[in-house]
C-alpha cells in the first residue's frame, strides 16, 4: 500500500493540564501502528510550561513539530495540514490515542481501493474519570444537517480536498470542525465507511466543556453554509429543535454525493413534514426516551414541537407514555401531511 497518512495533533500547556501520560498515550498509539506509512506532525501554540521538553522527549524518527504561538485551535490545525505531507489527513487530539494497532492498515487498504474523498469511521468514547469504560458513537453521515455525523478523530480526508476547501475557519472556536463537515459534505466529496473503530476520544473536551458556545457557533455556521437559501430562517431553531427549511433539503440533495444522498433520505423516512415548509427530524423513540432521562426540557420540546403539551415533570408522566405520546404525534403528523397532500 502506498498511501500516506498524516496524523496532526494540536498542544498547549499539556504538563499544566494534567495531561503527560495522556499525551505519551497518543504519541505510542501512533509508533506502534502495524502500518508505517504514518508521520506524525505536532502542532504547540508556544507552551510554557515543560511541554516543549516532554515533546522532544517522545521524538521518534517519522514525528516532527513545531511550537510557536497561535490565535486558537483552527489556527493550529490549519498549520498541521499545511505541514503535512500524507494523501490523508487525520487529527487526533492530545488526550486521544489509536485503539487498535491495525487501525491505520484498515484504513489505507479502503482508501487505496476507492480513492475516497474520505473516510470515517465508528469511535469508542473513554468516559471522563475512568480508564475502563466505554462507550461507542455510531456516525450516520445523513445526519450532519443537525448534528455532527460522525467524530473528527475518526475521520480522514484527502489533504488536496481540505486545502481546495480551505482548512478550517478560523472565526470559529469550538465548530469548526463541524463548519468543515459541513462543507465538505456540501461540496459532493466522496466518502467511504470503515466498520472498524481505530480511535478513542475522552470525554470533556472544548466543545462539551462550553456547550452555549458550541451551540451558538453550530448557528453561525447554519447561517454561513445555508443563509443564501432561506435568509430569515431563525437558524437556532435548526440546533434545539432540529427543524430543517425544505430549500435546505432540497439543495443538498442535489449538491451530495449518491451515497450521502441515500442517508439522507434514509433520515427523512423517519421525519415529518409539517407546515412552513420546514422538515422536523426528530430523534428515534428510543433516543428520546433517553433524552427524557437525561434532559427533561429537551424532551417536552419535542413533544411541543408535534402538538403535545405534558402536564407535570417527565417523571409523573412516566417514559412509557412519552413514547405512546410521541409515536401518535408522529402519526398526527403524517395525517395531516397526506390531507394536505391529498
Amino acid at each position: 500500500m502506498t498511501v500516506k497518512i498524516s496524523i496532526v495533533t494540536i498542544t498547549f500547556n499539556l504538563l499544566k493540564a494534567g495531561r503527560r501520560e495522556m499525551f505519551r498515550q497518543n504519541v505510542d498509539s501512533v509508533l506502534n501502528q502495524t502500518y508505517q506509512n504514518v508521520e506524525h506532525i505536532i502542532v504547540d501554540g508556544a507552551s510554557t510550561d515543560g511541554t516543549v521538553d516532554l515533546i522532544r522527549s517522545c521524538e521518534h524518527d517519522r514525528m516532527r513539530w513545531i511550537s510557536e504561538p497561535d490565535h486558537g485551535i483552527y489556527e493550529a490545525m490549519n498549520k498541521g495540514l499545511h505541514l503535512a505531507t500524507g494523501d490523508y489527513v487525520l487529527y487526533l487530539n492530545s488526550d486521544d490515542f489509536l485503539c487498535r494497532p491495525d487501525g491505520m492498515a484498515s484504513c489505507a487498504r479502503l482508501l487505496e481501493e476507492t480513492d475516497a474523498d474520505f473516510l470515517y469511521a465508528p469511535n469508542r468514547v473513554l468516559r471522563e474519570g475512568t480508564e475502563h469504560v466505554y462507550k461507542f458513537t455510531e456516525p450516520c453521515v445523513g445526519s450532519y444537517l443537525v448534528r455532527m455525523p460522525f467524530s473528527h478523530q475518526a475521520l480522514l480526508v484527502k489533504r488536496d480536498k481540505m486545502l481546495e476547501l480551505g482548512g478550517f475557519d478560523e472565526n470559529f472556536k469550538s465548530a469548526g470542525d463541524y463548519d468543515f463537515v459541513i462543507r465538505l459534505i456540501n461540496s459532493g466529496a466522496r466518502g467511504v465507511y470503515n466498520p472498524n473503530e481505530f480511535s478513542t476520544f475522552r470525554d470533556g473536551g472544548f466543545s462539551q466543556t462550553d456547550g452555549e458556545l458550541s451551540q451558538k457557533e453550530c448557528g453561525i455556521s447554519y447561517r454561513k453554509n445555508f443563509g443564501h437559501l432561506c435568509p430569515k430562517y431563525r437558524w437556532m431553531d435548526m440546533l434545539f429543535k432540529k427543524r430543517v427549511p425544505n430549500s435546505v433539503i432540497q439543495y443538498v440533495l442535489k449538491h451530495v454525493d449518491k451515497a450521502v444522498k441515500a442517508e439522507i433520505e434514509k433520515v427523512l423516512e423517519t421525519a415529518v413534514y409539517g407546515k412552513d415548509d420546514i422538515w422536523y427530524i426528530h430523534e428515534e423513540p428510543k433516543a428520546l426516551m433517553f433524552s427524557a432521562n437525561r434532559n427533561q426540557i429537551a424532551c417536552i420540546d419535542r413533544l411541543r414541537l408535534f402538538g403535545f403539551m405534558p402536564i407535570g415533570k417527565i417523571e409523573t408522566i412516566g417514559l412509557q407514555s412519552v413514547y405512546k405520546l410521541f409515536n401518535r404525534s408522529v402519526w398526527k403528523w403524517k395525517r395531516r401531511a397526506q390531507r394536505q397532500e391529498g
